[in-house]
């Protein structure tokens, strides 16, 4: 499902923002990673405290 996302905000070629806060940076990380597996290059993931 989130590909399908993906595939359309390629399309589209427009910019894309995700924002969300976590209890922790290792849940934070874990996240970063789900979506870089997902297809979110990692140039393009910022996790920060």
């Amino acid at each position: 499902m989130v590909m399908a996302g993906l595939e359309a905000y390629k399309e589209q070629n427009m910019a894309l923002i995700v924002a969300a806060r976590f209890e922790t940076f290792d849940v934070a990380q874990a996240a970063a990673v789900s979506l870089m597996n997902a297809g979110v290059s990692s140039d393009a993931l910022h996790t920060f405290t």
